[in-house]
């Protein structure tokens, strides 16, 4: 991997050749070059086809009968999952994931959040589509949120998969996915190196 770091540089050394002035104006608050990573690639997947699911549920008109509260079960569930990948994609954009505390956004935390959220997924998809096989409009909200919940499930697998590899803090939220090499956790000695 190439840097773009100046030979010598020592970011604890203020003596050392300094790295140019980097990213101006937005671009220094905005990170979108997640977004062309698998892990981007996936979340943007995932935004498109729970809002689907969410549309077409939220187009259901008046129904009537015992099914109801599988309805209900799913616009609490998708909506929820909406929120989450907003708020993560908000995250990630912005690089506010550091800010966070770090078992919010470790491998261990996002894998045991993916799987109960792929599993909550499966089971209202599922439910709706069994409760109601004669309304399409039903039934194609369920379709897209069995597709939602396979993304999620690809998601988890990658995240359990560097959970293995790396450890419990061996990468961050973004890239947990891509591969890079991602920052621990600071500990106290390193907390008094600067």
């Amino acid at each position: 991997m190439q840097s773009n770091l100046p030979q010598g540089y020592d970011p604890v050394n203020p003596g050392s050749p300094q790295p140019g002035p980097g990213p101006t104006g937005w671009r220094r608050f905005v990170h979108l070059h997640w977004l062309r990573r698998p892990v981007g690639m996936l979340k943007i997947a995932e935004f498109v086809i729970v809002f689907l699911a969410v549309c077409i549920m939220g187009s259901v008109g008046n129904v009537a009968g015992s099914g109801v509260p599988s309805i209900n079960f799913f616009n609490f569930v998708y909506p929820t999952v909406l929120i989450n990948l907003i708020v993560r994609f908000i995250l990630f954009t912005l690089h506010w994931y550091h800010r966070v505390w770090h078992y919010m956004t470790c491998n261990f935390t996002m894998s045991i959040m993916l799987a109960i959220i792929t599993f909550l997924m499966l089971i209202s998809s599922s439910v709706v589509i069994g409760k109601w096989p004669g309304n399409s409009t039903i039934k194609a909200g369920g379709a897209f949120g069995l597709i939602a919940c396979g993304l999620f499930a690809i998601e988890t697998f990658f995240y359990v998969q560097k959970l293995r590899e790396n450890g419990k803090f061996a990468t961050d939220g973004v890239t947990a996915i891509t591969g890079e090499a991602g920052d621990a956790p600071p500990t106290a000695q390193s907390a008094n190196v600067i």
